[in-house]
């Protein structure tokens, strides 16, 4: 175990951002259907934005722009099987979680950093 425990930083309000999380669930409807549900709480993250190595897990085609380092003491869903991945609502822009850059649970309080990258926005 590491002898400096960083995570306090975000619970600094020097530091922090309060974003609103969206959870996403499905279930079949009686129709057959496919129905999704959000879910929205607040929580209390660090947003930065993306160091060298980081800017390696970017998907391609996406602006350095587009994507944000999210600081949560705790996990933030990425997409899997059965899974939807979390929103994260900042700023008035939707971030889809795209990955887990670092996995810092073990060590002090514990955090995580997500790779969450602006939802796109099509016309219809």
């Amino acid at each position: 175990m590491g002898f400096i425990d960083v995570s306090e930083l975000l619970t600094d309000v020097d530091f922090t951002d309060a974003v609103t999380r969206i959870r996403r669930s499905s279930s079949v409807t009686s129709d057959g259907l496919n129905s999704v549900t959000e879910t929205s709480e607040t929580i209390t993250v660090v947003i930065s934005t993306l160091g060298k190595n980081q800017l390696q897990l970017v998907p391609e085609g996406v602006r350095v722009t587009d994507a944000i380092a999210v600081y949560h003491q705790g996990q933030i869903q990425n997409e899997g099987p059965g899974e939807y991945a979390d929103m994260i609502v900042w700023g008035g822009q939707r971030y889809k979680a795209t990955a887990v850059l670092e996995d810092w649970m073990h060590m002090g309080a514990g955090f995580t950093v997500t790779l969450c990258v602006r939802e796109t926005v099509y016309a219809e």
